[in-house]
């Protein structure tokens, strides 16, 4: 029998759990990050479900950032390396203005930034990084 304070959710078949993480985790739309926002609460219920979880939070989500270099590396940095060698995708949307320089020019810079932290750091291992401009 199981402990009076086991939580009934994980006593359920492994195939139906993960079917119920794909439901509440898994987004077809872009996952906004923002500063200093959490997993999702379903993450920080209890170690077991985190574990389950997370691969599959990371793995099936695009995660989006928009206008905040650092902001992406905040967040790349800030996850543990186990949970962030499941993300695949992550996009950045960023403005550039039609004053500043050429906009290939700015987007090949900020590539070239971006690669070099996130190398330097070992963020990014599998890791597809998208980067889109938008002229003002």
């Amino acid at each position: 029998m199981a402990a009076a304070n086991a939580c009934p959710f994980l006593e359920l078949p492994p195939e139906l759990r993960t079917r119920i993480y794909e439901l509440v985790l898994v987004s077809p739309d872009e996952r906004l990050i923002m500063k200093d926002e959490p997993s999702p609460a379903l993450l920080r219920t209890c170690r077991q479900i985190r574990t389950d979880a997370s691969s599959l939070y990371y793995a099936q989500n695009t995660f989006l950032i928009t206008n905040a270099e650092s902001l992406c590396i905040a967040w790349l940095t800030s996850l543990p390396p186990k949970m962030r060698a499941h993300i695949r995708t992550l996009r950045m949307h960023t403005n550039c203005r039609l004053s500043d320089k050429p906009a290939a020019d700015y987007k090949r810079e900020l590539l070239s930034r971006l690669y070099s932290t996130i190398r330097q750091k070992g963020l990014g291992a599998g890791l597809t990084l998208e980067v889109f401009l938008e002229l003002d």
